[in-house]
């Protein structure tokens, strides 16, 4: 039981540092990637390269079907059980999508950033006033602009789809599973809320 659980964590830190280095290649190479993060739908997947890697989580540079830029955002390493990497699907994307530009205001891109990347985001999205949609742990999306961030809950002033404000609410750090942001969706409402993107 002892020697199991010994050969168990070992084939599983090779797993992971396999996995590491299939995202640090992405980084570096702007490899496009499938990341799988819905166990009850296995068809439904994110596609675009890794932008930045957090401690515990990285930046999407995302894509929509027809390759067109859609925004970035943030998966944490926890939420994610597949990548996939050159199937047919993505060398066909690849052929027609167009590499969006680097998201420059996070300074330190090269690598791996040390830092926990949920907190990275939040802080960066609220100095910039970037509308965000952020996914809940239990399934909800919220997209507004983050008012205020202690390191531990954040406010977010609301906006409906037709930008119209709808109040203020608060989410604590561990409720939030991912954070999203320069999609289409955010664009759309942005121009509503008199964002620029």
């Amino acid at each position: 039981s002892h020697e199991n659980d010994r050969a168990w964590r070992k084939c599983f830190m090779k797993v992971q540092h396999r996995i590491l280095e299939i995202l640090k290649q992405s980084r570096q190479e702007r490899g496009i990637l499938a990341f799988y993060d819905n166990v009850d739908d296995a068809s439904c997947f994110i596609v675009g390269y890794v932008e930045v890697l957090f401690k515990n989580a990285l930046l999407v540079a995302t894509f929509d079907e027809m390759g067109v830029d859609d925004g970035f955002i943030l998966l944490r390493f926890e939420d994610f059980f597949k990548i996939e990497k050159g199937s047919l699907y993505l060398k066909q994307l690849l052929k027609k999508s167009y590499f969006h530009p680097d998201f420059t205001l996070l300074s330190e891109k090269k690598g791996l950033i040390h830092k926990d990347g949920i907190n990275s985001m939040i802080d960066t999205c609220k100095s910039y006033s970037i509308l965000v949609t952020i996914q809940l742990i239990y399934g909800d999306y919220i997209t507004g602009i983050i008012s205020d961030y202690d390191g531990k809950a954040l406010s977010i002033t609301v906006y409906s789809v037709q930008g119209f404000c709808a109040g203020v609410v608060l989410i604590k750090k561990e409720d939030i599973r991912g954070i999203a942001f320069e999609r289409n969706k955010e664009r759309e409402i942005a121009v509503f809320v008199d964002k620029e993107y």
